[in-house]
């Protein structure tokens, strides 16, 4: 199974939920493990040739038992630095997760931009509304937290945080 999730967070502490470990449909059924192939990181913002601290991004990733939350007891990677353009691979090792087992990741979001100063196709999570239609520029509705990719600059007093990374999970049942 490959599960993609979009990391909206703006903060290395504050990590999203990646991918969460399931018997459901599983050989195994109840009780059924998962092992984590691969995990890859893919910083999806463009280099900046002269400076090449520009959209780079600071990662923490924690294995979360199911029923637990991410904490730095459970951290497994520490503010590893993804630079921009760049896809990170964690595939030597296999992890296996009891079901609900969880793979927590935080990132350093990258800038707020206000409408009228959006990148045309970068993608973005929406923070305020701000009389802002974001249906005019490429998301599917203008609700807080949504994750849409800009077709235009937009209009308005609304705001956004530019989204650096994309996870990827891979994972089989064992």
């Amino acid at each position: 199974m490959i599960t993609t999730t979009t990391i909206t967070t703006g903060s290395i502490t504050v990590p999203d939920r990646a991918f969460t470990a399931t018997d459901t449909g599983l050989s195994g059924g109840a009780g059924q493990q998962t092992a984590i192939t691969t995990i890859a990181l893919c910083n999806i913002e463009e280099p900046d040739l002269t400076d090449e601290t520009v959209n780079t991004c600071d990662v923490n990733i924690h294995l979360v038992k199911n029923g637990s939350s991410a904490t730095r007891r459970n951290l497994i990677v520490n503010r590893l630095t993804v630079p921009a353009g760049e896809t990170l691979f964690f595939s030597d090792e296999r992890i296996i997760l009891d079901s609900n087992d969880a793979v927590w990741i935080g990132a350093t979001g990258g800038d707020i931009d206000t409408a009228g100063s959006f990148n045309i196709d970068s993608t973005y999570v929406i923070l305020t509304t701000g009389g802002t239609d974001y249906t005019l520029i490429g998301s599917a509705n203008s609700s807080p937290n949504t994750v849409f990719t800009a077709t235009g600059v937009g209009t308005g007093a609304g705001t956004a945080r530019k989204v650096l990374i994309i996870a990827t999970v891979s994972s089989l049942p064992v």
